[in-house]
């Protein structure tokens, strides 16, 4: 490092001089500690002699008094971080001002301004300011780097669909289609709003935000579209009903008193997630004729969202009465050709059987004689 000192040369014009390498012994004696910035120092000395100084005009005794040059360190400084998350160095020397109290200083600064340095959130970067003059202390200028750039954001449509309560959940992550940030990772907080119900059917308008973990947020719209895809629930569809014919001929079933097991007893109802409890018109009635087999019964419900819900189930009509014979006695002569033979028919016997649902019978004899097994040998 260089100090400056005043020499005094006696009659000769006071100028300035530098004490350097060759002067050692002479800082040595004086024992001059480094120099602190914004701190002024003095120091007198008694005269000396110059080592290895041969008496001359040029070459006196000389009274040496210290003088310093003061600066004030930048204060530290708020750097909000680059589209890189980098720190850019500002100029922090061309402004600064010293005491030349010995002669001009010049500052010089590490990292130099304009240089770019990788930082983070909230991360310090030290910027060191150096004096020309090397007894002059350096000092250190912290730059705290802040993230003040928001994320960017977009998004992207989506479709919800209620559930069996009428109720539909639209999560962040659906509407989240891309983002990126300079310095944190895109973190999908919130949509607003989430719950949708029976009256925001169709279209929706809804804000995504985000943020990027350094106090940054952002927001894209996105446009949700909510159905209703639940079919309506029929409430109390009967089960499969077996019935026995009560009406001749045809054996088919009309309602009168409800037989055993019986549980159609008006027209269906159908609860739905949207519409409440309704009941379609133009149901087949619970007490029209029955045919006899099976008689498929549907009964279709719908809501206003076009979703269809079924009730479906049988009706079966059996006969469970068997048909009462009814016979007659029968003479028939032998034929004269050898060996004596006789053809009879069913019909013959017949003596006005009947059936409580079919009056056309299907005849068929054998010979027999057990009237408990009449089709037994």
């Amino acid at each position: 490092m260089v100090l400056h000192y005043l020499v005094d040369f006696g009659s000769n014009s006071p100028n300035y001089n530098d004490i350097t390498s060759s002067s050692a012994a002479i800082l040595s004696q004086l024992e001059i500690a480094p120099l602190e910035p914004n701190t002024m120092y003095g120091y007198t000395v008694t005269p000396v002699t110059l080592e290895g100084c041969v008496p001359s005009p040029a070459c006196q005794p000389v009274l040496f008094t210290t003088c310093t040059t003061t600066y004030t360190c930048p204060p530290s400084q708020v750097i909000f971080l680059t589209s890189d998350c980098s720190v850019l160095v500002p100029d922090l020397v061309s402004s600064l001002t010293a005491d030349p109290g010995c002669g001009m200083l010049s500052f010089s600064q590490i990292p130099a301004a304009g240089v770019t340095v990788p930082a983070s959130h909230n991360g310090i970067v030290q910027v060191t300011i150096q004096p020309s003059d090397p007894v002059i202390s350096s000092c250190q200028v912290a730059l705290t780097a802040l993230d003040g750039a928001a994320p960017s954001v977009s998004c992207q449509s989506s479709i919800v669909t209620l559930d069996a309560s009428g109720i539909a959940v639209l999560e962040p992550t659906a509407v989240y289609l891309t983002g990126s940030d300079n310095c944190g990772v895109v973190e999908v907080q919130v949509v607003t709003p989430s719950i949708f119900d029976c009256n925001d059917l169709g279209t929706n308008t809804v804000t995504l935000q985000v943020a990027d973990g350094n106090g940054n947020t952002a927001s894209c719209l996105a446009t949700v579209q909510v159905s209703d895809n639940e079919p309506p629930v029929p409430i109390g569809c009967p089960s499969d009903i077996t019935v026995t014919g009560n009406i001749a001929p045809g054996c088919s079933f009309a309602l009168g008193v409800p037989p055993m097991g019986w549980n159609w007893l008006g027209p269906i109802s159908f609860s739905d997630n949207c519409g409440g409890s309704f009941t379609p018109a133009g149901q087949p009635s619970h007490t029209q004729n029955f045919g006899f087999g099976p008689n498929l019964i549907t009964i279709i419900g719908e809501d206003s969202a076009g979703n269809v819900g079924i009730c479906e189930f049988t009706i079966t009509v059996v006969d469970g009465q068997d048909p009462v014979a009814v016979c007659q006695n029968l003479t028939k002569s032998l034929g004269q050709t050898f060996p004596g033979s006789v053809t009879l028919s069913a019909a013959e016997l017949d003596n006005g059987s009947l059936d409580n649902c079919f009056p056309s019978l299907v005849y068929s004899i054998k010979r027999g004689s057990n009237p408990a097994d009449p089709f037994s040998p």
